[in-house]
């Protein structure tokens, strides 16, 4: 069985990766807790002292806040500044693997090097390394998601598969 499909890459796309990287990221998480805890503090304290709890209060959203935004502009310069990124990349899933082609280059990935698989709600993620992944956007697949859910579920360990419906 062979499934193909092209992929242009998004900034709408890429932004959506790298929120699902940062966000399951345990520095984020301690970020974002203090930045909860901060507005809440300067929620509790504007009764108290207006002054304190404004600036608690816009240091927890200001803190919350930069996550996203910082995201949306690192995936802005990404898609611009990426050669990859400037034309489509054919990716063909196979017995053997994932292989993918962008104008007269070739790379193949054997089902052995990828390490996880996850999903997002706007793609399909795999890792072949720590810092290396394959961003395959639900869009781009199209009518072929199941059979590529399919594909990735019958070549890799289920521990390795955390793909939602």
């Amino acid at each position: 069985m062979n499934i193909k499909f092209e992929v242009k890459m998004t900034q709408k796309i890429m932004y959506n990766f790298l929120l699902h990287h940062a966000y399951n990221s345990i520095s984020v998480l301690i970020t974002n807790v203090f930045g909860v805890l901060a507005a809440g503090l300067g929620a509790t304290m504007l009764t108290e002292d207006a002054g304190k709890g404004i600036m608690y209060l816009v240091l927890g959203i200001a803190v919350i806040a930069y996550t996203p935004f910082s995201l949306y502009l690192s995936a802005k310069r990404q898609i611009k500044s990426s050669p990859v990124f400037k034309d489509a990349i054919t990716y063909s899933f196979t017995e053997e693997g994932l292989t993918s082609s962008q104008n007269e280059t070739t790379t193949e990935a054997p089902w052995a090097t990828m390490i996880k698989v996850v999903s997002t709600s706007k793609s399909i993620i795999i890792y072949t390394g720590k810092n290396r992944a394959t961003i395959l956007p639900k869009e781009s697949i199209g009518e072929q998601y199941e059979s590529v859910v399919q594909m990735i579920s019958t070549h890799m360990e289920p521990s390795k598969v955390k793909i939602k419906s």
